[in-house]
């Protein structure tokens, strides 16, 4: 006769003893061996899961509508700045003046302004008067196009389209290397970065570069707001107890991986710059939201076991204050 192991045992007395729904919802899924989250995967992903990705949409809402707001804003302003310069040069040669059907609306005034200023305007920047007109224009064109409702709508909608079995998956993948509570953010997070952010922006914008979501400032926004979201995940349940199911789940349904990346490596000399360089700036706490600049390098030093969430942000770990010390003590820093 087979027993529980003690870890398991151990994590169904914590699953009885916490009263929080939040917390009772998580326990009562990630006490069950892999073979069960993925064999209902539709009924997790739809319970906890969706939970948590409520608060993260309804919190990342405006951060999107903010960037989206300003990268839209900024190409019509220069689509007038592009036409008005058409505009003055055809003036200043004697052509008639032009309307072309296949131009933008704001190519089209920037035309139209540039041909009627022509013996004015030198053709450099636009007048201050000029230029604070059609951005505010344009921001309220977008105000009526873009809402945060809007928003939510679109990402809910791109995140239903996500098979739960690749969900589930992916999250397997991410406890396994760093346990439920780390482990869950850094899922939902590649799932968000490469999955569902590029299809709702696409979706918004009607432009296909939004899908190269590392062109926008969202991963040092995104993270943080996954991290609070998640915070109910109970650091007792920490460790996985995959219970010897994991080889039936590889044979079952092949090798697994974090969304679209490769485990990464030993952290490089940069990345053990960045991280003590963070850790001396802000008092041995990383806050978990950082320059964009610096997301990848502290991304490793995670993906390392080198930091992990801790009061106000990332604190080193064990691991961490060991490597960073015989990093120091090389002479690197």
């Amino acid at each position: 006769m087979q027993h529980p192991s003690v870890t398991r045992v151990a994590s169904r007395y914590l699953a009885s003893r916490h009263v929080e729904a939040g917390v009772s919802d998580w326990l009562r899924w990630i006490v069950q061996p892999w073979s069960v989250l993925v064999r209902r995967s539709g009924d997790f992903v739809s319970g906890p899961v969706d939970d948590a990705m409520d608060n993260v949409f309804r919190e990342l809402a405006p951060e999107i509508v903010a960037v989206i707001g300003e990268r839209e804003v900024d190409a019509d302003v220069d689509e007038f700045a592009t036409g008005a310069i058409h505009g003055r040069s055809d003036a200043r040669t004697g052509l008639f003046e032009d309307d072309e059907p296949s131009w933008s609306n704001d190519y089209r005034a920037g035309y139209r302004w540039g041909y009627a200023n022509a013996a004015t305007w030198e053709g450099n920047a636009l007048p201050d008067d000029v230029r604070g007109s059609v951005v505010r224009e344009n921001v309220r064109e977008f105000r009526g196009e873009v809402t945060e409702h809007l928003v939510e709508e679109a990402l809910h909608k791109a995140w239903h389209a996500v098979n739960p079995v690749e969900t589930v998956k992916t999250m397997i993948a991410a406890v396994r290397q760093h346990g439920w509570k780390v482990g869950i953010g850094i899922a939902l997070f590649e799932l968000l970065e490469h999955t569902v952010l590029p299809t709702a922006l696409i979706a918004l914008t009607g432009r296909p570069e939004m899908a190269v979501t590392g062109t926008l400032p969202l991963g040092e926004i995104l993270l943080p707001i996954i991290l609070r979201a998640v915070g109910n995940v109970p650091a007792e349940a920490n460790a996985p107890t995959p219970d010897g199911h994991l080889d039936w789940y590889t044979e079952t349904y092949g090798s697994m991986r974090l969304a679209a990346r490769a485990p990464r490596g030993t952290p490089t000399d940069t990345n053990m710059h960045v991280l003590d360089t963070m850790i001396a700036e802000n008092g041995g706490v990383i806050p978990s939201r950082v320059p964009s600049v610096h997301f990848p390098h502290l991304r490793r030093v995670l993906d390392a076991g080198f930091i992990e969430p801790g009061p106000g942000g990332f604190v080193l770990t064990p691991a961490g204050e060991r490597a960073l010390s015989e990093w120091r003590s090389n002479g690197r820093r």
